[in-house]
């Protein structure tokens, strides 16, 4: 008897998923991708491998020193993915791995210009997601078994042959992404400000108050931890001092930034994150004993 198949494979489609039969779409992110460190928060090259580990999380990202690993803003096109095959299971239609979109779609989803430089840019976003390489346990009931793929197993574009414009751009996704958003539905909704944010910080704090906060009234954690998080390079102070830059921007969408100092604590650095439908006078009521060093409302 031939074994069943498996619920993401049920409704895919043979050829490409094209997403523009879908009109507008509301963004989202997949939600292992927001809080784990899978890209590096700097657009400056970066060939050191990410390590992470907890008590019940690996994961471990490299890449050809030639083109670095993948950053947040190169994820950007996994987000216009997620957003595009979520809309699909939502409404019923079938789906696939292999994306086909033209890349005016792509660039005006996620408020790009569409200059040859811009274009350019997406090119190369596409490669280092290609080259980028993850290992990881999340997902799995087993600590012992661990998973390992690229974001994009490959890539083309489509290009005019007389006028070199592009047309279409085509990728296949990794089978891990593809599970977490069609079978697993692991995704959340981000506020569409998201993409105009320029700093890797700002992000990485938006993508964290998103996951881990929600619609709930607040949540917070040791600066110490979340550096651990995030994966950087820097020494600790640096992004300290990052973290403080992106939150006086004010610009962040959805939450607001407490962050606190208590010498008498082991972790004396603690980030507190609020709805920005409460007030920050109620976030604030949580806090004792603790200086203000820098908020945003």
């Amino acid at each position: 008897m031939a074994d069943p198949k498996r619920k993401s494979d049920k409704h895919q489609l043979k050829l490409p998923f094209s997403p523009t039969v879908l009109g507008v779409v509301n963004g989202k992110n997949q939600q292992d991708l927001m809080i784990y460190p899978y890209f590096r928060l700097s657009k400056r090259k970066r060939t050191k491998p990410i390590s992470y580990r907890d008590e019940r999380t690996i994961i471990e990202v490299d890449s050809p020193e030639r083109l670095g690993i993948a950053t947040i803003f190169d994820a950007d096109i996994l987000v216009y993915v997620c957003s595009q095959l979520m809309e699909a299971v939502n409404r019923g239609l079938p789906t696939s791995r292999v994306i086909r979109s033209s890349m005016y779609d792509i660039m005006k989803f996620l408020g790009r210009s569409t200059s040859g430089k811009d274009y350019r840019q997406l090119k190369a976003s596409l490669d280092r997601l290609q080259a980028t390489s993850i290992l990881t346990n999340i997902r799995n009931d087993e600590v012992t078994r661990r998973d390992r793929f690229n974001w994009i197993t490959s890539w083309r574009a489509v290009e005019d042959t007389k006028t070199g414009r592009p047309i279409a751009i085509e990728f296949e996704l990794c089978k891990w992404l593809y599970e977490g958003i069609v079978e697993k539905k692991l995704v959340l909704k981000i506020d569409p400000q998201y993409f105009r944010l320029q700093s890797g910080y700002q992000r990485f704090l938006y993508n964290a108050a998103r996951k881990m906060c929600g619609n709930k009234t607040s949540w917070r954690i040791s600066l110490r931890k979340l550096f651990e998080m995030s994966g950087s390079t820097d020494k600790f102070s640096h992004f300290r001092r990052g973290i403080i830059s992106a939150i006086d921007t004010h610009n962040i969408p959805g939450y607001t930034f407490q962050l606190t100092k208590n010498d008498k604590q082991t972790n004396k650095y603690m980030l507190h994150i609020g709805n920005k439908a409460d007030s920050m006078e109620e976030l604030l009521e949580k806090m004792n004993n603790t200086e203000t060093l820098a908020q945003s409302i």
